[in-house]
């Protein structure tokens, strides 16, 4: 791969296409709502990274949106600010890097140019890095779209403008017995309709829309290690982050991720997003 930020943004358009607290787990009886044998469908998480520095991120912020309206509620997509892409402009409002941010990259392997997403997490046959540049994207995202799973996940979320705070409530269930190795929940919170500074093959514009912008991960972003699963129990987390005023709740998702974590496995198994207002 080559460092995409250099690129003409003509090449793009040429695709056709903080702090929580965190609750302990309970562990409670199914007894009105199993959900049986039926296979669940599977959702599929693109996990673009880039940032305010990066003049080819907007081609591929565009190339995202047209596989959203492809692809629509089945697709859900965050954005990571990370690396020296993302360093801030005076002029910025917000500076978005995070910690686990970084810790992500670090993670699933450091791209060596920006823009570049993974797909699921997924280190597809025949390539050496998850780590996938745009013109891979509508191909890589094709392979992964009839995907079931066991696995159900579902989030529920209520907010105090009062406090400021953020009750969120994650609910894991299985439809089979099976064995999980290593099994992680993430959760974070992602904020849409941004305006500000961004680099673009123009210049600087001050009036940038950002999209799913991760604001704060309310698990570490590498996930918390999953209580065995059966079909006769369900899993809950819960979560109370309070909700910095300056942010905009009513344009904010709530993003619940379950994912390996084992040799060189990181695949998603199921995601799903829920808005909070």
């Amino acid at each position: 791969m080559f460092p995409l930020q250099s690129l003409p943004f003509i090449i793009f358009l040429s695709i056709f296409i903080t702090s929580c607290t965190e609750i302990p787990p309970v562990i409670t009886p199914i007894d009105a709502s199993p959900i049986g044998n039926e296979l669940e469908t599977a959702n599929v998480l693109i996990e673009e990274f880039g940032g305010v520095r990066c003049v080819g991120c907007p081609a591929g912020h565009s190339l995202i949106k047209e596989l959203k309206g492809i692809y629509k509620d089945k697709l859900i997509v965050i954005s990571a600010h990370t690396g020296s892409f993302s360093i801030p402009y005076s002029e910025n409002k917000f500076d978005y890097r995070l910690p686990e941010n970084d810790q992500l990259v670090n993670e699933l392997g450091k791209p060596v140019g920006y823009p570049v997403a993974t797909i699921n997490r997924k280190l597809f046959d025949g390539e050496s890095s998850r780590m996938l540049s745009p013109t891979q994207w509508p191909g890589y995202l094709a392979k992964v779209t009839s995907q079931k799973t066991l696995l159900k996940l579902e989030l529920t979320a209520s907010f105090s403008e009062v406090s400021n705070k953020l009750s969120v409530t994650t609910n894991i269930k299985i439809s089979r017995d099976t064995s999980f190795s290593a099994l992680f929940l993430s959760v974070l919170l992602v904020e849409d309709e941004i305006t500000d500074f961004q680099l673009t093959p123009t210049g600087k514009q001050p009036n940038y829309v950002h999209q799913n912008v991760i604001r704060t991960w309310l698990t570490p972003s590498s996930g918390i290690l999953l209580s065995k699963l059966s079909t006769t129990d369900n899993l809950v987390y819960n979560f109370n982050p309070s909700i910095p005023a300056i942010w905009n709740i009513n344009n904010m998702r709530l993003i619940g991720i379950l994912h390996k974590k084992e040799a060189n496995n990181f695949d998603v198994l199921q995601v799903i997003e829920k808005k909070i207002k």
